[in-house]
């Protein structure tokens, strides 16, 4: 049974009074042994901002859990990266968050799409802030006719 249990929920986070991201879940659960971890199991939005606290990406899941004792949060299925800066869309199956070192990673097939541009790798390296967004094994881009 989990510890706590939270519906409908908004978490915030916030660097020096700078809005950094908010995360939106239906329902969070929240365990406490063997180990402590947040399972949000339909699906989690979370929503990075730039200095001027417009939006610059999001992520959406249709589940996530967060290994808080590993500072480490894994999202899975239907992962989609939205780039709103580049209009780079990233979908896969998984994606993995290195909290502490504010690493995102995954290494599941990779397609992103942006306007008739289409490229396809074998997973992806980025920070947190989806600044530096990189396909590893990339195979190629192919243009899409209308």
């Amino acid at each position: 049974m989990p510890s706590q249990q939270l519906q409908g929920a908004t978490v915030t986070r916030t660097s020096y009074g700078n809005l950094q991201l908010t995360l939106q879940a239906p329902i969070i659960k929240v365990y406490d042994s063997p180990e402590h971890y947040t399972v949000y199991p339909r699906g989690v939005k979370m929503t990075f901002y730039d200095d001027s606290h417009e939006v610059k990406a999001s992520i959406k899941a249709d589940s996530a859990i967060s290994k808080d004792d590993r500072n480490l949060m894994e999202a899975f299925g239907n992962v989609v990266v939205e780039d709103r800066h580049t209009g780079d869309t990233t979908y896969l199956h998984r994606i993995a968050w290195n909290t502490a070192d504010g690493r995102l990673w995954s290494d599941t097939t990779v397609r992103s799409v942006n306007g008739r541009r289409v490229t396809y790798g074998d997973g992806f390296e980025s920070d947190d802030r989806l600044e530096n967004l990189h396909i590893t094994h990339q195979r190629g881009t192919i243009e899409i006719n209308d």
